[in-house]
């Protein structure tokens, strides 16, 4: 039997029939092509070739034998992406024979069965874009391996990055918690700088979110930001908060005293003598004292042959000063003789309830019981100015001396029978009230106040009016308008150990905060600052009194302190302030919430020579003009004056401090 042919081709566009010739051609009666064969060396295959067409093998057999099976396999494999199954991959497979085309199940593998024996490549695409694979891979199979495997493991590129930061100001919070949420979560914590940073991250959306700072100090508007990130994109992020305001309430308190008198005292020893005494004819009381301007002198003395007759000026007082000028010379025309209206009258010299009678204390009341002029009811008063001499000389350049002679003779008092009497005068009492407070002593047309004028009136005893009026004697405490501020540098206001400025002076010396104000604003380095100059419940600007005072709101943050300055009036350049560094506002980290006089301390300006307080005449309440005192050529410091005395600063002011709440 003759050779029988098995053909395999690769391609063919047409049906082809295939008979062998006794020459060993093959003839294709579809194309009435004729192929050459010839038989492979010791075997019984026979190769043909045909241009134009792929011959992939002719076997020969004997035509009695049955043809050989091809061998086919499968060609499977699994795609991951980071070792998790990456479904609906294309996966192609392209070689020996047919191509085939496929995708990946939900566990990420692909089979692709009945490929014939031969090489192939298996190629994956479609994967996400921010992955990385080795996407080709060859694979054979043969009879020795009919099921080969092509599995693709992948990973993401991670190329992205997240710089930031968490500031405040100028200032980088270190320690703040951010977390990094969305394709992918980090967590990091900001260095010192305030700088954060999230590196190696794949494409996706994102979310930045920052914690764990203190609210008590920052305020941030923001504390999250969302975003998208494609492969090897930075993205910046910043956190930009503000310290957390605080608002406080300062009440500056003046809670000095107020006085009526300064100064005041009593006469009762005659010039010459040795013990307290009446005053008899030929003879002077005198006494001395010192006053500014705007100061007038009010004083009691008694006229011993009535029942309750005292010598004294009017209600408003004699005149010290004429502005700036001190007055001296006779001011006996001054003087008038009163009635107390607290025992009933008898005649001078002869009532028996006088104190020359041996009737002090024992008289019936009078039945008009108000202050007047002495009404000569006997017609045997004498003139004034034949009692008694006053006389006002000055003794330096806020001092004065008083004299009070009795010029009476041994008959200028001429009772109704005849009996002639000098006019004796009892120990008495005065007092320098300023000229806006007159009757320091009595009111015309009113009672005696019961401080002691009916003791001095009907029995020459002036102890319990001297008492009165000592309690009543003093420098009456005064604050000027202020400036103040929050801040976080010392010296702010003023420096301790400088030339004190033009503003600090004029606050100082005049209780004038406007310099002082526009120097602040110039130089700046506040948070807050402003003038304090109404005080409570009033409407308009002036000094605070006793018993009131100045309120303001001032805003600051944790770390600042308050400074403020305020004139002590009754001085030349004298000055309330706290140390140059000012109180700490968040102490113990804490709002402050507290009585803080004892931070506050009296300091000297320097630049105005002192003088005694409540009395100097270039001090704010008695000066002509503004910035006229002595220049003292020195520096700001804290007040170390040797000369003169003043009250303890906890004496005359009181600081409160208090949040208001947030």
């Amino acid at each position: 039997m003759g050779p029988c042919y098995y053909v395999v081709l690769r391609k063919s566009s047409v049906a082809h029939h295939w008979n062998p010739g006794k020459d060993g051609t093959i003839m294709d009666h579809s194309t009435s092509v004729r192929y050459s064969s010839r038989r492979r060396s010791g075997g019984v295959g026979r190769f043909l070739s045909l241009t134009g067409i792929v011959l992939i093998g002719a076997l020969t057999t004997a035509c009695d034998e049955d043809p050989p099976v091809p061998v086919e396999g499968t060609v499977s494999g699994t795609v991951t992406l980071e070792g998790s199954p990456l479904s609906g991959v294309s996966v192609d497979l392209s070689g020996t024979g047919p191509g085939q085309s496929g995708t990946t199940g939900a566990d990420g593998s692909y089979r692709f069965s009945n490929v014939i024996e031969g090489t192939y490549t298996v190629t994956i695409s479609g994967f996400p874009s921010d992955a990385e694979f080795d996407a080709s891979q060859s694979v054979t199979i043969n009879s020795a391996n009919r099921n080969p495997t092509a599995d693709f493991a992948g990973t993401y590129i991670r190329t992205a990055r997240v710089n930031g930061s968490v500031m405040v100001g100028d200032m980088g919070l270190g320690g703040i918690m951010v977390a990094l949420t969305g394709t992918e979560s980090q967590t990091t914590t900001t260095g010192d700088d305030g700088s954060f940073s999230f590196s190696g991250l794949r494409m996706g959306s994102y979310t930045v979110e920052m914690s764990g700072w203190d609210p008590d100090r920052y305020v941030f508007e923001n504390t999250s930001e969302t975003f998208s990130l494609a492969v090897g994109a930075q993205q910046m992020v910043e956190f930009m908060g503000t310290r957390a305001e605080y608002t406080f309430q300062v009440l500056i308190e003046n809670i000095s005293p107020p006085y009526a008198y300064f100064p005041s005292g009593y006469f009762a020893v005659p010039v010459g003598a040795m013990e307290p005494g009446p005053l008899t004819s030929g003879n002077t009381y005198a006494f001395e004292f010192e006053a500014g301007p705007g100061s007038r002198l009010s004083f009691a003395t008694m006229m011993v042959h009535s029942n309750d007759l005292f010598y004294a000026p009017g209600p408003e007082g004699i005149a010290l000063w004429d502005g700036h000028e001190q007055l001296s010379g006779d001011i006996t025309d001054q003087i008038q003789l009163w009635d107390a209206g607290t025992e009933m009258n008898q005649e001078p010299g002869e009532g028996p309830d006088q104190p020359l009678q041996g009737g002090a204390g024992t008289g019936e009341a009078d039945p008009n019981p108000n202050v007047r002029l002495a009404d000569d009811e006997w017609e045997t008063l004498p003139e004034v100015d034949s009692v008694i001499r006053v006389m006002l000389e000055t003794t330096g350049p806020t001092s004065f001396r008083v004299t009070i002679e009795n010029i009476s003779l041994d008959h200028t008092l001429i009772t109704v029978a005849g009996l002639c009497l000098e006019v004796p005068l009892a120990p008495g009492v005065f007092v320098i009230h300023h000229e806006s407070a007159p009757a320091p002593l009595f009111t015309p047309g009113m009672p005696d106040r019961g401080h002691g004028l009916e003791g001095l009136a009907e029995d020459g005893n002036i102890e319990q009016l001297a008492a009165a009026v000592t309690i009543a004697t003093g420098v009456t405490q005064l604050l000027a308008p202020g400036v103040y501020a929050s801040h976080e540098a010392p010296g702010l206001l003023f420096q301790p150990g400088m030339t004190a400025s033009p503003g600090v002076e004029a606050m100082a010396e005049d209780g004038n905060p406007a310099i002082l104000g526009a120097e602040v604003l110039l130089t700046g380095g506040f948070r807050d600052a402003g003038a304090f100059a109404v005080p409570v419940g009033d409407e308009m600007p002036g000094p605070l009194l006793p018993g009131r005072a100045y309120g303001f709101n001032v805003t600051a943050v944790h770390g600042e302190y308050l400074s403020f300055v305020s004139m002590l009036v009754q001085s030349n350049d004298l000055f309330f302030a706290p140390p140059a560094e000012g109180i700490a506002l968040f102490p113990d980290g804490q709002p402050l919430d507290a009585v803080v006089t004892d931070m506050v301390m009296l300091w000297d300006a320097g630049t105005e020579v002192n003088e005694k307080p409540g009395i100097g005449i270039f001090q704010a309440p008695r000066q002509l003009a503004a910035n006229t005192g002595m220049d003292e050529m020195g520096m700001v410091r804290l007040l170390d004056d040797e000369m003169f005395m003043y009250p303890a600063v906890n004496q005359m002011i009181r600081v409160t401090v208090t949040p208001v709440p947030r």
